[in-house]
């Protein structure tokens, strides 16, 4: 029995191409839509939206308060979706970087090495993971 070597990420991405042309694969080897890097990408953090706010306290389930101290959010390229970054005490105590990404009617949730994939609305992003990176970037150091 032999296996077939892993496919190689598309160039500059963490994204493995999909069986069909624009597409790539998603959490799952689920197939979605792929969005290719935007080269007017804005890197502009801004507040959370309500609704944002919103899934950020449910995501993070009422466990800490942490995450309304330092949070941020960057629009993504398309229209529409967003990634979310925030501070996030685990079980253990420890406060770790999280994130969320908003967009297609549906939210993910994000931690750090996320490959820039949104299964559940559909749609992968090349530029995710860098403006999952700016993001947490725009909320500094851990809170103490």
């Amino acid at each position: 029995m032999s296996l077939a070597p892993s496919p190689t990420p598309i160039p500059g991405t963490k994204l493995y191409p999909g069986s069909t042309p624009g597409t790539v694969q998603g959490e799952g080897g689920r197939l979605v839509r792929f969005v290719p890097a935007d080269p007017a990408q804005s890197f502009e953090c801004r507040p959370l939206t309500d609704a944002e706010r919103f899934r950020a306290e449910n995501s993070d389930s009422g466990q800490s308060p942490v995450w309304s101290r330092r949070s941020a959010a960057i629009d993504l390229s398309e229209e529409g979706f967003a990634v979310v970054a925030y501070w996030h005490r685990d079980f253990d105590g420890k406060v770790v970087p999280m994130g969320l990404v908003t967009g297609g009617g549906r939210f993910s949730n994000l931690y750090p090495g996320w490959r820039g994939s949104h299964t559940l609305a559909g749609v992968a992003f090349a530029d995710g993971p860098k403006v999952f990176d700016a993001a947490l970037a725009c909320i500094g150091a851990p809170p103490q």
